[in-house]
């Protein structure tokens, strides 16, 4: 197959719908409660006053001082230390409306048994981790922000904003269990916050395998026309893959090395 037929059936696939690709985990507001997609909902006080606005799961726990809301879910596998493309990828939308001036509340716990654990709590213009130094970022205060956070040895971890990496971290050296756990996680420390969606998964970091399925092939071609068109709905590894020059973004800039990865692949 020449370059010029591997460019053509890109074009033609970009002329069809887009298909959502799925997270491993995933919780999806949508206006369903974590519970009700799988998660284990630990409530105390009563929990928070639980709503929907635009779809985004809304925790607000600022009746009371003995009220916390979270939900964990597990990780069935972890990523191999010893295998820098192996590589666990947790995202979340977030839009944190209020918290008490003097504390910090909503948050997400990623503890990975055997190795370490993140955990990360929010005001509402900054994020700071619970074993490190206090605060790691500033952003902008509310309203909606992508959240991702990247490990492949359990050990350290990488966080980006927007896309944009603000911090590389270190884990503590717990992790009683394998768990995602996020919410309103503290007793004591009203806030409101609003969850728009978090997912995680193992994925494989292998540039063109947009399909996550260990190989780059003809397979990867309408994955990656997706992650061009709609990268939000992309699995975190389908979106790693696709940025093939490694600038940081999916874009018209990866078409040619990908046309040249689809050309090696044939």
């Amino acid at each position: 197959m020449s370059r010029v037929q591997v460019v053509l059936m890109i074009l033609a696939v970009a002329a069809l719908p887009a298909l959502a690709d799925t997270w491993w985990y995933t919780y999806e507001a949508d206006g369903t409660y974590p519970e009700e997609e799988g998660w284990s909902r630990i409530a105390m006080g009563g929990g928070a006053q639980r709503s929907f606005e635009d779809g985004a799961l809304v925790l607000d726990s600022s009746a009371g001082t003995g009220i916390c809301d979270s939900y964990s879910k597990g990780m069935p596998s972890l990523p191999d230390p010893n295998d820098p493309t192996s590589v666990f990828v947790c995202e979340w939308r977030l839009c944190v409306d209020w918290v008490d001036p003097f504390d910090k509340d909503p948050g997400v716990a990623l503890m990975f048994e055997g190795f370490g654990e993140v955990n990360l709590k929010y005001t509402t213009d900054r994020i700071c981790s619970a074993y490190e130094f206090e605060y790691i970022a500033d952003f902008e205060p509310w309203v909606f922000h992508t959240y991702t956070l990247t490990t492949s040895t359990m050990q350290t971890y990488t966080l980006a904003i927007d896309g944009s990496v603000v911090w590389n971290g270190v884990m503590s050296p717990y992790g009683p269990a394998s768990v995602v756990r996020f919410g309103d996680l503290v007793v004591g420390n009203p806030s409101r916050s609003r969850w728009d969606y978090v997912r995680y998964g193992v994925v494989s970091v292998l540039a063109g395998d947009v399909n996550c399925d260990g190989t780059v092939d003809f397979l990867d071609i309408n994955p990656f026309v997706a992650a061009l068109t709609v990268p939000a709905d992309m699995p975190g590894c389908g979106v790693l893959n696709a940025d093939i020059n490694q600038d940081g973004v999916v874009d018209f800039a990866d078409i040619n090395p990908f046309v040249d990865l689809m050309l090696q692949a044939r």
